[in-house]
């Protein structure tokens, strides 16, 4: 089946997932990590010359960070009844940023729009910012970029 947006040129269609983009947009993307490749729900907290910044969603909590209690203070619950993209509640890590090169995610998006999952609720924005104040493995300066983009 061919499709009216086929025939957009690429910038065009870039400019639109970029538009989409924003704080508090999940997003579903490969992620590599050291020994494999994951496809990652992650959070998008701002933008930042060029990369996302992000926190992974997790179906669980590691239990490093769960007997770490500044750690596990920055694990906020998103609930999947309120969050469709969700099979199962799960928990935002707000104690790790991930930077990740904006046009790699653009050039993932384009094969499969379908990426791009919603967006969190009100409350567990509100939540994601608490954990970010909280969090004490985030810079002061990367503290304000992320609650300056999501308020």
């Amino acid at each position: 089946m061919i499709f009216l947006g086929d025939n957009f040129p690429q910038s065009l269609k870039n400019q639109g997932i970029e538009l989409n983009l924003k704080p508090g947009c999940v997003i579903k993307i490969e992620f590599e990590f050291e020994h494999t490749t994951k496809n990652k729900f992650i959070v998008i907290g701002a933008t930042d010359d060029g990369y996302l910044l992000g926190f992974f969603i997790n179906s669980v909590v590691n239990k490093f960070i769960e007997n770490n209690q500044l750690l596990n203070k920055c694990q906020v619950k998103i609930d999947a009844k309120n969050h469709s993209f969700l099979q199962y509640d799960s928990y935002i890590a707000c104690h790790e940023i991930k930077e990740i090169h904006k046009e790699d995610v653009i050039r993932e998006i384009n094969r499969d729009l379908n990426k791009i999952k919603g967006e969190i609720s009100i409350e567990i924005k509100d939540q994601v910012i608490a954990a970010i104040k909280f969090a004490q493995t985030i810079s002061e300066v990367q503290k304000r970029i992320l609650i300056e983009a999501l308020t």
